[in-house]
């Protein structure tokens, strides 16, 4: 097996189609630091690990991540213990995924949800896991593997040559991530809020209110980060058919992405739109069936903000000039890798970056211009807060309680400077009917700072 690590670390930039990769995943591959795909059955779990994930990844595994609808940790626990690494397990409100059923990428939604808002909801419940596994980090490789960290461990900084962090926290302790998504010796930050998060420690789960997938700089690597504003039109967008295309524009000659992680809002799906699986579908419009997706349905997601959108190939912005929390999103992470070992990454990449910025953002402002609520109008902040100095009902207020009217976007927890959660909370009315939707989650501590 040493010879087959060597060989691996010694490819420096094979094309995907030359290095054995499958047929219908990019990142089985040699050459790959990171695999992930999407089961719907626990048996099937074993015979796609093996089939999914290279062998230069199976016997060097570093980590794995379960992202896991409708299967419990007890559940897991038996293909957990064989893997013999670090196994969390988030326990989401839905997943997108590379299927290895269908050879393409779905969204299995969580039965239901959304309808306490009067949305659609998911008519079935469809039960999934994503598999993501990360490589150790090998000698002399200058690819440069993915880093899993939890609450109690030092997550890599940008001067430790991290390009952005996946975050997951649950949404019943979301103060947790502050400290990173806020964070001014981080990179940027992307993910969304969970239902519960456990890691395998001997036989027992142990619960963790955070943990974080770092994705590390490397000459070969380009990492991207964007958020939606489509949401805000009458006729909502895909994320991937309006800034997804203008990061594709941007990506240098040479480099091709090798994943994609994609964290919506569950209000979004068959809540928004009206089929399953039509953002994962934009993806493949833009990027082909062969690139795999991993992520989740959040309960509120983390992103970078509409000042900074994208963020920029192998940005050097920090978690707290570029991170924010939003509502009803779609927030997605490009990984793009160098194919053609004479590319180089162009001089004018960062004006050009500021350019397609500039044009989302014009693009954000008119969308938010014309579909923005009346500052008469009522908007949903809260609902089933966690804390208990409040009631458990929906609640309503002025819109620009909670809006920057001179921003290009919204605010959806406060306005700049902070307006703290009791009196945010006072402002509010038991509301049952609501002109405009903006937030669904209130914070579990609402004394803690807001970006």
């Amino acid at each position: 097996m040493v010879a087959e690590v060597s060989s691996c670390a010694r490819d420096v930039a094979p094309s995907i189609e030359e290095d054995g990769a499958s047929a219908t995943n990019r990142t089985y591959s040699p050459s790959a630091t990171l695999a992930t795909f999407l089961v719907p059955k626990l048996q099937h779990l074993p015979l796609a690990f093996e089939r999914n994930v290279h062998p230069c990844i199976r016997n060097n595994l570093a980590s794995v991540v379960l992202l896991s609808n409708g299967f419990s940790c007890a559940e897991l626990q038996p293909f957990a213990e064989t893997l013999g690494c670090k196994v969390v397990v988030v326990i989401t409100y839905g997943i997108i995924g590379w299927s290895t059923e269908s050879n393409d990428n779905v969204e299995f939604e969580e039965k239901a949800r959304g309808q306490e808002f009067g949305l659609p909801g998911s008519r079935h419940q469809l039960p999934g896991i994503i598999v993501v596994a990360l490589k150790k980090q090998v000698k002399d490789d200058i690819r440069k593997s993915p880093v899993l960290t939890t609450d109690d461990e030092h997550t890599p900084t940008l001067a430790e040559g991290a390009a952005a962090h996946i975050v997951m926290s649950p949404f019943s302790n979301q103060p947790a991530a502050e400290n990173l998504i806020f964070s001014d010796e981080h990179a940027a930050c992307m993910g969304g809020y969970c239902k519960e998060i456990y890691e395998l420690k001997g036989e027992l789960w142990e619960p963790r209110t955070l943990t974080a997938i770092t994705l590390i700089k490397s000459e070969l690597s380009l990492v991207n980060l964007f958020n939606s504003y489509g949401a805000y039109e009458k006729d909502p967008l895909l994320a991937i058919a309006t800034e997804g295309k203008i990061v594709a524009e941007t990506l240098p000659d040479g480099f091709r992405p090798i994943f994609v992680v994609s964290y919506q809002c569950y209000c979004r799906g068959t809540n928004l739109f009206p089929t399953a699986n039509m953002e994962a579908r934009g993806l493949e419009d833009v990027w082909g069936k062969l690139l795999p997706t991993f992520g989740m349905f959040c309960a509120g997601e983390i992103g970078n903000d509409f000042e900074m959108n994208p963020c920029g190939w192998n940005s050097e912005h920090t978690a707290k000039q570029v991170t924010c929390l939003h509502s009803c999103n779609t927030i997605v992470c490009v990984v793009a890798e160098r194919y053609d070992t004479n590319a180089t990454i162009p001089k004018d990449l960062q004006s050009r970056q500021t350019l397609m910025a500039e044009r989302m953002r014009e693009a954000a402002a008119a969308a938010i211009k014309k579909e923005a609520p009346m500052p008469s109008e009522m908007v949903l902040v809260a609902y089933k807060s966690m804390s208990k100095d409040y009631k458990d009902e929906l609640r309503g207020m002025n819109f620009f309680d909670v809006a920057v009217p001179n921003h290009n976007g919204v605010a959806f927890w406060t306005q700049p400077g902070g307006i703290p959660g009791p009196e945010r909370y006072a402002k509010s009315t038991a509301c049952r009917e609501l002109d405009f939707f903006v937030s669904h989650v209130l914070r579990a501590d609402p004394t803690r700072r807001t970006k």
